[in-house]
């Protein structure tokens, strides 16, 4: 277990909002001790660890090389001195508190350590580099600690700490050493600085464009691949989408079914890349992809209801490379109970001419009630709404797959998994709460329906996660999956997809559409079907192009 081995670091170990700027070579020697047992033998190692330092906005983290000592982060805020000791080439800190993860490589919820009586050397941490100088980085170091420990606003402090990307970002030149053919003509006077947006992480980087590829080579680069190469021939679609509510980014969909989101600066450049993308000789983007096309092709049953769907949260700005707008699909079924179950029985099958919210009569005469008793507000602009939450968000993706990617749901709530009760537990359970509850009214995710090799993963706990113990003392770790699929996860999901393409759900799955991408979103007609949700969750609620201040978008 001593000997290295791959990078358990990876932009997710960051704090909301945190940037990250640099990663030196170091050693790390400490002289603490913990108000916790279980801690660690790291924070009472007396010989140096090797690892790495990654120079973060809110934290120092240490990666030690040693996958037997987990990576530790150390808050700025927890800090009561950062000093540097020039005889001995040390950085020195004492710090309250630091956290833990990924012990042995294991995802789970982080370990939040309170140092015992720091002010009496407890918390001393000394970092010493290994190849660089200590003025390499510390000055980078005491500029931030500096920043983040003034008393300046909140929007003082960010800026201040962008001041210091921008500058360090200036420095770096965009290596086309690594272009494939040395023929390839650049398209692009000089690389825009653009975002590689995923699942709540963005990477900045710097962007080319040449007669046969695209070109993306991150600031930081966290693997063996110090640039991104995509062939402009493998390009099926491109589309032009929105990042936090703005006309400004791209996402280019290739032949193997991947995809690239890029944010730009601003909708002019945007539009600009996509004009020069399309209109490259190797770049063929195929029109039978249109809107149009899928929906003459459905209609006339040559594709099926699961890639018409898919076709239509494509087009309609739904991505797998963004939480905020993650593709939707529909429950279908509501027996998750029985035995057995026949799919020929329409008995079976959710009324897809309602909102989720308007299934339950009861809970439908409560929310009724609720929405003609709340009156407009005129100076607020808050409208009178049935629902108060809505049918896709970050945290039912999160919710959904939390054993297939836990690390989505430690970043978003800061280094736990949710509280057992609350986790994705049980199907029945699921359809229990989004068919009663009166604050409960999610969609699904394509995953149910997904019968591809992945098929079912997301059920399944296979990383050993330490999900908790439900109030009923049932231990959270399989999703409980109805008695009809026999337990096994690929049957439910290839259940599921036989459900989605009966013919029940194609005679009736546009008017389930229609709530989502058609006339019943808004007006008169989302009204009278019951599908009013709360004024912001609706695009143009806001001119996001008015708000100049960044505090705002976070």
């Amino acid at each position: 277990m001593n000997k290295s081995v791959k990078n358990r670091f990876n932009l997710l170990c960051l704090e909301e909002g945190e940037i990250f700027f640099e990663d030196y070579a170091c050693t790390l020697q400490s002289e603490s001790t913990s108000t916790d047992s279980s801690s660690s033998s790291l924070l009472s190692a007396r010989k140096p660890l090797p690892g790495r330092l990654k120079v973060c906005s809110h934290n120092l983290i240490f990666e030690p090389n040693s996958m037997a000592h987990p990576i530790i982060r150390f808050p700025y805020k927890s800090m009561l001195s950062l000093v540097m000791d020039q005889s001995k080439q040390h950085l020195i800190a004492i710090t309250e508190q630091c956290v833990q993860m990924k012990k042995f490589g294991v995802l789970g919820p982080y370990h939040f350590i309170d140092i015992e009586a720091p002010q009496e050397q407890n918390g001393k941490f000394v970092f010493e580099p290994s190849y660089s100088r200590l003025d390499d980085f510390v000055g980078l170091v005491a500029k931030i600690y500096q920043i983040t420990k003034s008393k300046s606003l909140a929007n003082l402090k960010s800026d201040l700490i962008l001041k210091l990307m921008y500058v360090r970002e200036s420095k770096i030149q965009f290596d086309s050493s690594w272009y494939v053919d040395i023929n390839e003509v650049e398209k692009l006077s000089k690389p825009l600085v653009v975002s590689k947006l995923e699942p709540l992480v963005e990477l900045r980087g710097q962007l080319q464009l040449t007669s046969k590829r695209l070109y993306f080579q991150p600031f930081h680069s966290f693997s063996a691949t110090p640039m991104l190469k995509y062939n402009l021939a493998d390009i099926v679609s491109i589309y032009k989408r929105r990042h936090i509510m703005l006309p400004r980014a791209l996402e280019i969909i290739f032949v193997r079914g991947d995809s690239l989101l890029l944010s730009l600066d601003d909708e002019v450049i945007r539009d600009n890349l996509y004009r020069l993308i399309t209109c490259q000789p190797l770049c063929r983007v195929r029109e039978s992809l249109s809107l149009s096309h899928a929906q003459q092709q459905w209609l006339c049953g040559r594709m099926s209801n699961y890639d018409y769907l898919m076709c239509l949260n494509q087009q309609s700005g739904r991505s797998f490379n963004d939480l905020t707008q993650y593709p939707i699909f529909p429950w279908i079924l509501t027996d998750y109970e029985s035995d057995t179950i026949d799919l020929d029985n329409i008995n079976v099958y959710r009324d897809l001419s309602k909102p989720v919210g308007a299934l339950n009569p009861q809970r439908l005469t409560k929310i009724l009630q609720r929405y003609h008793d709340m009156p407009d507000d005129p100076h607020t602009g808050i409208r009178r709404f049935m629902y108060g939450s809505h049918y896709s968000t970050p945290g039912y993706v999160m919710y959904f797959l939390v054993r297939s990617h836990p690390e989505l749901m430690l970043r978003f709530q800061n280094g736990r998994f949710d509280a057992a009760d609350r986790l994705f537990s049980s199907v029945a359970r699921s359809w229990d709460s989004a068919y009663h509850s009166l604050t409960d009214v999610k969609e699904l995710i394509p995953q149910f329906y997904d019968t591809t090799t992945e098929a079912g993963r997301f059920l399944r706990n296979t990383a050993n996660l330490n999900l908790g113990v439900r109030s009923d003392k049932v231990d959270v770790h399989h999703v409980q999956l109805p008695n009809w699929c026999h337990g096994d996860p690929v049957e439910f999901v290839e259940t599921l997809r036989r459900a989605l393409e009966s013919p029940y759900v194609s005679q009736h799955l546009h008017e389930w559409i229609d709530l989502i991408w058609g006339y019943k979103q808004t007006g008169k007609a989302a009204e009278t079907g019951n599908n009013v949700f709360y004024h912001l969750t609706y695009e143009g609620a806001i001119d996001m192009k008015q708000i100049t201040d960044k505090g705002e978008f976070d």
